[in-house]
């Protein structure tokens, strides 16, 4: 997990399968959010940090669509405001195919109990 140029962490790689799609082979908008937090939690695991947590908020924007059969790459960047300690963690995830962005946004999550 190295970060870029640009501070993301290539977190996650994926090929779009045909249950992720429409009739007409583009990926259903919902599924870029499951990969997101397949990134993040990729992340957390490799970072070591907690296991459990809830979502507090999740945004993004869509800028281009993938398709079946694509090979997409999910990359994440801890954010500054991130508190550790406090259990607070900001992330911002950007997925695309071969650095071609196709979504860009944010996560943020609080630690959960045990």
């Amino acid at each position: 997990m190295g970060a870029g140029s640009s501070g993301y962490n290539e977190c996650y790689k994926h090929i779009v399968r045909f249950n992720e799609v429409d009739p007409y082979g583009i990926v259903h908008h919902s599924v870029y959010l499951v990969w997101a937090e397949t990134g993040m939690q990729n992340y957390l695991s490799d970072a070591g940090l907690f296991t459990k947590y809830e979502v507090e908020k999740i945004s993004c924007k869509y800028i281009s669509p993938a398709h079946d059969r694509d090979e997409v790459t999910v990359r994440i960047r801890l954010d500054k405001e991130s508190d550790v300690n406090a259990g607070v963690l900001f992330f911002s995830f950007e997925i695309s195919i071969s650095n071609r962005p196709l979504v860009r946004g944010k996560i943020s999550i609080r630690k959960g109990g045990s």
